[in-house]
């Protein structure tokens, strides 16, 4: 069994929770990231495609131990989350600033472990994982020598059972690794961070998050079956302000639907193109493909304001005013009215600074 263990974390056996697959960076969310569904933690996998490298995190599981255990993978992007997790702090700041700069310091500090406790907390973890395997074992000798015939689905069951405690143990010892090569901050560090409100400010001046930040800040995060974090910070915050990512998402296709029929609004020839539009959203800086614009056409087709023509060089025709498409724009955008495309864009961009690969 030993044997079998060493074989799996060299071959990076798809289960380990400690690190990304294939990589020796830690797992910054892994004490924190949940299925919202069956309750198990989050595998980080890392994965090399033709164009990029793909980091992302999905449902333990779902992923060792398939759909009938728990439905849907839960996947969702490791960028995805910590822009969501940075925007929800980014509005607590701004929102809650009075309220955040009440927390003295010792309060954030009261919650983090000494470093023997949480050391000694793993090896607890680790020895009742354990425990548990050798408990496994033996259920599963006496339950394959009375399985008359049975033996093959027998152990089929127990080794994916087993597969789960090898991947839990192995994550564990990966924790306890990572925390011995921790370094105590220094007591410079410790002085410039005066209040509460100067950790958050610390944290949202980076741009990311490490797992020091993390485990200071977040509480909980459960990933829903569509691959939305529903985030959940320490100290009470949480019941401060609320945050949806699906919400936010929302919002961002909404600006990006009403840029679209500004545009068509402010097109004066009287029909207009996914090439234009295509162009021309580009141009003010939200880069969109002749392909990736053909939804918002179809939309504005629903919506009366455009129709198809037999001539390809003009393929749209536009039917409604500048002022009719300003209303329609209104109600994925209140108040937009008498904002022109590049106003809209401006906004987007200095509210929004990504965009989520599948909004």
């Amino acid at each position: 069994m030993q044997e079998l263990k060493e074989k799996r974390n060299r071959t990076n056996y798809r289960g380990s929770r400690g690190q990304w697959l294939g990589s020796e960076i830690p797992n910054p969310f892994g004490s924190c990231l949940f299925c919202k569904d069956c309750g198990s933690r989050l595998t980080p996998i890392k994965r090399q495609t033709s164009s990029r490298e793909r980091k992302y995190y999905i449902c333990t599981t779902y992923n060792t131990k398939g759909r009938r255990y728990c439905a849907k993978a839960h996947l969702i992007e490791e960028e995805d989350l910590m822009d969501d997790v940075l925007t929800y702090i980014k509005m607590c700041r701004n929102a809650l600033c009075e309220v955040i700069a009440t927390y003295d310091l010792k309060d954030f500090e009261a919650e983090k472990k000494s470093l023997e406790e949480k050391r000694q907390d793993l090896y607890t973890e680790i020895n009742d994982r354990k425990n548990q395997l050798k408990v496994l074992l033996t259920q599963k000798v006496k339950d394959v020598a009375s399985a008359a015939g049975n033996e093959d689905l027998v152990k089929e069951a127990y080794d994916s059972l087993q597969k789960d405690l090898f991947a839990q143990i192995h994550g564990l010892e990966m924790q306890l690794k990572e925390l011995d090569e921790t370094a105590v901050e220094t007591p410079d560090v410790k002085d410039k961070l005066k209040n509460a409100l100067d950790v958050v400010d610390k944290i949202i001046a980076g741009g990311t998050l490490n797992r020091k930040d993390i485990e200071l800040l977040i509480e909980r995060i459960e990933v829903d079956e569509n691959g939305m974090p529903e985030i959940a910070l320490k100290y009470g915050l949480s019941n401060l302000i609320t945050y949806s990512p699906a919400e936010e998402m929302n919002r961002r296709e909404n600006t990006i639907i009403a840029i679209v029929m500004k545009l068509v609004g402010e097109d004066d020839r009287g029909y207009t193109s996914a090439k234009y539009l295509s162009e021309h959203i580009t141009k003010l800086g939200l880069k969109k493909t002749k392909q990736s614009i053909l939804p918002y056409i179809e939309l504005m087709k629903d919506l009366g304001i455009l129709e198809d023509t037999d001539n390809s060089l003009k393929p749209y025709n536009i039917l409604k005013s500048k002022e009719e498409i300003a209303a329609l724009a209104c109600k994925y955008v209140p108040d937009s009215s008498k904002s022109s495309a590049k106003e809209l864009s401006d906004e987007y961009l200095h509210c929004y600074c990504g965009n989520r690969r599948h909004a």
